[in-house]
């Protein structure tokens, strides 16, 4: 199957006939399109184009504001859903992008608080939104809010992932993980063996459920929440870790740099030395 990836411009109207052409994609803005009969002639045109310029490559970025509909100028996370939306989460509520405009959601229309600290899509295509002491989910055009029980209530929810089960994990900044199944909750902290301490937490290709904090890198095991030592040491002040293409972890720290996995499990460090 050819890809169907097209040329945007965020600042052209968008066409209004998008979602209805197979060869059109669902992401907004100006789109290019080329008959079968261009196609290779296109395709030497880019490599040409490559040829000459790669070495002088340059980037445009636009600055959106709340002059522009953004709901708030400090935005904490941000993502992109299946339809080509781009989705904001500020301090002042939830935005989502189409590449034109803002459309913006506040506690008036649902959210649980206009505070927001992460957002995530599950794999159900809906919106997930931390804020502090619970989270909101979007779905079918409305708002669902949850809340954590009150001993619970002043801990931000910096960070959401999913495992393959459709389980969903809660980062709580002070308050541990939170892991919540069928709409049940089952809370990690000290008493599990992690750092309450939180800052992200992240679940991988093959399932395991990582929680960087300040006192290390945590995974889910069969006996809970261990310490994930970076070889042979135990790292702290970790801020975040995911995955690249090849399944190898990469993981961020706070003051010695970049961990990333190696062919032979073993962690290369990158940092300014």
């Amino acid at each position: 199957m050819e890809n169907k990836y097209l040329l945007q411009d965020a600042n052209s109207p968008t066409s209004s006939n998008a979602s209805t052409r197979s060869d059109m994609s669902l992401t907004k803005g100006l789109k290019l399109f080329f008959s079968p009969n261009t196609k290779r002639l296109l395709f030497a045109g880019i490599l040409f184009l490559c040829s000459i310029g790669i070495s002088a490559q340059q980037y445009t970025f636009i600055s959106y504001s709340t002059e522009n509909g953004l709901a708030q100028s400090q935005v904490s996370a941000m993502c992109q859903d299946k339809g080509g939306y781009i989705w904001f989460a500020t301090f002042g509520g939830l935005s989502r992008f189409d590449g034109k405009s803002f459309v913006n959601y506040t506690k008036s229309d649902g959210l649980l608080d206009n505070q927001l600290y992460s957002i995530f899509i599950d794999s159900k295509n809906r919106i997930l939104t931390g804020t502090i002491g619970g989270y909101s989910i979007y779905e079918n055009r409305k708002f669902s809010s949850y809340s954590f029980p009150k001993s619970y209530s002043n801990y931000n929810v910096v960070a959401i992932s999913e495992d393959k089960d459709g389980n969903l994990w809660f980062a709580l900044e002070g308050g541990g993980v939170v892991k919540n199944r069928n709409e049940k909750n089952t809370f990690y902290g000290e008493k599990n063996g992690i750092d309450p301490n939180i800052r992200h937490v992240y679940c991988d290709s093959r399932n395991r459920i990582w929680a960087a904090t300040r006192s290390g890198l945590f995974y889910y095991g069969k006996n809970g929440f261990e310490n994930f030592p970076i070889n042979g040491d135990s790292l702290k002040n970790i801020s975040y870790v995911t995955e690249d293409h090849d399944k190898k972890l990469w993981i961020a720290t706070y003051d010695e740099g970049i961990y990333a996995e190696t062919a032979d499990n073993k962690f290369k460090n990158y940092s300014t030395e």
